[in-house]
């Protein structure tokens, strides 16, 4: 109710860590994506909001532990890095994820290292997770633990992935490793078609000099498809 939004917001935000747990439980519960802005908002002028959902954090129920690191990342509560950093361990997947995308919001040095022991987690979707948000940092100081996953990760998701982080990051470690992964494999071992066109998109992103060289050279891969992918990034570079 427009007319007496602002007022329920004051009063629970007076009710301390009470008005905080409503809203918390109201926003959970909905399904309505208005309701749901409205209760975030209402959350963001609450104290007590953060508290609350840290005390969450040691609940037995993994949906309410994922519920709240979620949350946790909405409200940008940089004050919660070093409690969701201990949850990338926890045994529920699905929380470790949600922690992934929590941290990859808060942005703070120890959600960065957080993130880059997530590369080594046992579950695809939260390695995959974690690159996502390691990639929307964009700190070339990660740029070395990316390398590392890339050349042990087996899965065709999260190497694309760490690929891809590679070009948002351009050093030029991550452009030479990223020639690499274009490159054409040998004659007994074929690399695929997919991780190469990653590799050909995440070096026209990068655009360093280096990377603008790589592209030029596939010109004359024998793969038509790599081919046909470098020749729109190269023809923009000569313009």
């Amino acid at each position: 109710n427009r007319e007496h939004r602002d007022s329920c917001t004051r009063l629970l935000s007076l009710a301390g860590e009470a008005g905080a747990d409503v809203l918390i439980d109201n926003l959970i519960g909905s399904e309505v994506t208005g309701e749901r802005r409205v209760y975030l908002e209402a959350l963001r002028q609450c104290p007590a909001a953060v508290n609350s959902l840290l005390h969450l954090l040691s609940d037995d129920r993994w949906y309410v532990v994922r519920n709240s690191a979620s949350l946790l990342g909405e409200l940008n509560a940089v004050e919660a890095d070093r409690r969701l950093a201990e949850l990338m361990s926890h045994r529920e997947t699905r929380v470790r994820q949600a922690v992934a995308a929590a941290l990859g919001r808060l942005g703070t040095s120890r959600s960065l290292l957080a993130l880059l022991q997530g590369l080594n987690d046992q579950t695809p979707d939260v390695r995959l997770q974690a690159v996502w948000a390691i990639a929307t940092a964009k700190n070339p100081r990660a740029v070395p633990w990316i390398i590392e996953a890339l050349d042990h990760e087996q899965d065709a998701d999260v190497q694309a992935a760490l690929i891809a982080a590679l070009g948002a990051t351009p050093t030029e470690d991550g452009v030479a490793r990223l020639v690499r992964a274009a490159e054409a494999g040998g004659i007994l071992v074929r690399k695929p078609s997919a991780l190469r066109l990653r590799a050909v998109e995440a070096l026209a992103e990068a655009g360093t000099p280096s990377a603008r060289h790589a592209l030029q050279s596939l010109l004359s891969d024998r793969d038509r498809e790599i081919r046909s992918a470098v020749e729109q990034p190269v023809g923009k570079m000569s313009a």
